[in-house]
């Protein structure tokens, strides 16, 4: 069973049908987690349409612009495999609307400040230009 708690009488139905469990040759797994919007699809398009202008810009490709991004600046995930501590490396799908939003400063700043390339908001000077320019690639 998977769900969404938003109310105190949900969490009490919940703490309910826990009490109903039956132990014995069953075991059961509990996760519990704060529930965040995953990141939105409007912040996918804008990360792709910025990627797709840095290409152009820099002469990078954009798939490369997004590996070396989440590599700057997303934190990789570590795991022990048969005694060895790898790292994993980080992805933007599990990112929620504020952690995708911070990426996306982030990626924005850089590159102003590294590849002298400003990259438009949706609601700024600049956008539709950039839509017409790279929206249908």
């Amino acid at each position: 069973m998977r769900t969404i708690l938003t109310t105190e009488q949900q969490r009490d139905q919940a703490v309910d049908y826990l009490k109903q469990l039956v132990f014995g040759k069953r075991r059961y797994v509990l996760d519990i987690k704060v529930w965040r919007r995953p990141r939105s699809l409007r912040q996918n398009r804008l990360e792709r349409l910025w990627l797709k202008c840095l290409a152009e810009e820099t002469g990078n490709d954009a798939d490369d612009l997004h590996e070396f991004f989440k590599k700057k600046f997303l934190e990789p995930r570590r795991a022990t495999i048969n005694g060895e501590t790898i790292e994993i490396p980080a992805s933007t799908t599990t990112l929620d609307t504020a952690q995708f939003t911070t990426y996306l400063d982030k990626i924005a700043v850089f590159s102003q400040d590294f590849f002298g390339v400003v990259l438009p908001q949706p609601d700024s000077l600049g956008w539709d230009d950039l839509v017409a320019r790279y929206g249908d690639r």
